[in-house]
């Protein structure tokens, strides 16, 4: 379930990041995104549902969402950063090096590892992102 404006709201206010319409409506984007999303496309879908954002505000918001924590990117090879949310429950993906399409990944085993590293090097918080690529099915044929 997608989050409402007032649940960005507070998600925004809660990383200390002020809640602005670009902000929102970027998040509001990806937050319904099934697939991760390209700046260009993210300006496209905003331009098409009436809410036109200049894109050096699109990579702006992109680049403060990221920062406090509630986006990730994906890398498309030469095609750039595609970005989504990052969601409550951990996973990962794997993208078509062709077509770019992306499917989650329910198992990761590196939660031992994160901790293994917290006690040995005395970091804290650790995360990680991991992404694979392969070729889908549908290119394959």
């Amino acid at each position: 379930m997608e989050p409402d404006g007032d649940q960005i709201d507070a998600l925004l206010r809660l990383r200390g990041v002020r809640v602005t319409q670009a902000r929102r409506s970027v998040f509001e984007l990806l937050s319904g995104s099934a697939l991760p999303l390209s700046a260009a496309r993210i300006d496209e879908m905003l331009g098409n549902a009436g809410r036109s954002i200049d894109l050096v505000t699109i990579y702006r918001t992109l680049e403060t969402l990221e920062r406090c924590g509630l986006i990730t990117r994906a890398d498309r090879f030469n095609e750039g950063w595609r970005y989504m949310v990052i969601s409550r429950e951990h996973h990962h993906m794997i993208v078509c090096s062709e077509c770019g399409s992306a499917s989650p990944l329910d198992v990761c085993d590196l939660n031992r590892i994160e901790q293994s590293l917290e006690r040995t090097t005395g970091f804290t918080n650790i995360r990680h992102s991991l992404q694979f690529y392969g070729i889908c099915a549908g290119c394959r044929r």
